[in-house]
This record gives C-alpha cells, structure tokens and sequence, in this order.
C-alpha cells in the first residue's frame, strides 16, 4: 500500500465482538476504557473474560458546555452518583476492575508503556483531546494490541480526522469500522489487516 494512503473497511460487528473473535488468538490480561460513563462495555469485557483487569478511565465530571459538547456532559450532582454506582457496580470484580477518577492524561501516566492489550477511547469527542488520548494511550498498547474507539461517523468529524491523523502519523494503513455503531478498530502492527 502506498505511503500515506488509509484503507477504512467498514464491516458489521459489535463491540465485544471484535474483542473476543481476538481473544481466541491472544490471552487478554489488561485493557482501558477512557470514558466510561454508565460502563456497559468494562462490565461486558469483566463478564466475558475471567482473567482481565480493565482500567476504567473517567472524571465523572461537569465540564462547560463549550469544553465538551456531548450528551454524557451532565450536571456534577448526576455525576457523582453515576460514579458512586459504578464504584459499587464493579467491586464485585474485586481488584480486577480498576475505577479511575480522573482525566485521561493523568490515569495514562499510571500505566507502564506496552503494557495494555487494548484500550477502548469513547471521551471527549474533541479532535485534539482524541489525538491526545491516541497518542498516549497507544503508546500503552502492546504490539499487536487492540487500539478501539466510538464515533468514527460524519456525526464525529473531530473523531474521523483524529483516528486517521494518528493512523497516518504511526505509519498504519489500515482501520475496521462497524457499520452498526460506528466503533473503529486498529491493530497495532504497522499495514497488518485485521
């Protein structure tokens, strides 16, 4: 494939199915959702897979509309018990559900460089705060880890420039896309297809 050129293969798949159809090659031991607002997909990857530690990123915090437009943007009161039910959602999974108040810049410097096997990013739809947290959290990917998001739709222009920004910068030349809800999918390993 020539140099800058992006292939986007926009298939039918849901979320977690990405995810297990890769466990069936690779163990998942740890992985990141930044943004993580109700945490339906932590909760679905808790319950799937027995051994994994998910890092749930999320400041549950009300910033000004101008800062971040988006319908998860809702008042401080709604969330702190959004958190304070998460918190109690996921101590069940004991030390294997990892609930991190804070923004993603500063959860990913708690975490060891190439030490993830995924990281799902659905925060801030902003372009630069989606280059942002690909820059950094892809560098917390293993080679041949999973680097996933929401939002690849012309709803999310920021998210569509962002995803293929970071592709082009890293030398990547290839992106899933699912149709049906508009997650995206990169393979860490430089113009391997998934």
């Amino acid at each position: 494939m020539e140099k800058d050129k992006l292939q986007v293969d926009f298939s039918v798949f849901g979320r977690a199915e990405i995810v297990a159809t890769y466990s069936m090659v690779k163990l998942l031991n740890r992985g990141a959702e930044i943004g993580v607002y109700n945490g339906e997909l932590s909760l679905r990857f808790l319950n799937s897979f027995p051994e994994l530690t998910v890092y749930m990123v999320d400041p549950y915090k009300e910033w000004s509309k101008d800062e971040y437009k988006d319908p998860a943007n809702d008042s401080q009161d709604i969330q702190d018990a959004r958190y304070e039910l998460m918190r109690r959602t996921v101590s069940c999974f004991g030390d294997r559900a990892k609930l991190l108040r804070m923004t993603s810049l500063e959860a990913v410097k708690l975490i060891e460089p190439e030490s993830l096997d995924f990281v799902y990013i659905d925060a801030n739809h902003h372009y630069k705060y989606i280059l942002e947290d690909l820059r950094e959290w892809g560098k917390r990917v293993r080679n041949e880890g999973l680097i996933m998001g929401h939002d690849y739709s012309l709803e999310w222009i920021d998210v569509i420039n962002a995803v293929n920004r970071y592709c082009l910068e890293n030398d990547i030349h290839y992106i899933k896309v699912s149709k049906c809800n508009s997650d995206f999918v990169i393979l860490k390993k430089k113009g391997i297809e998934i």
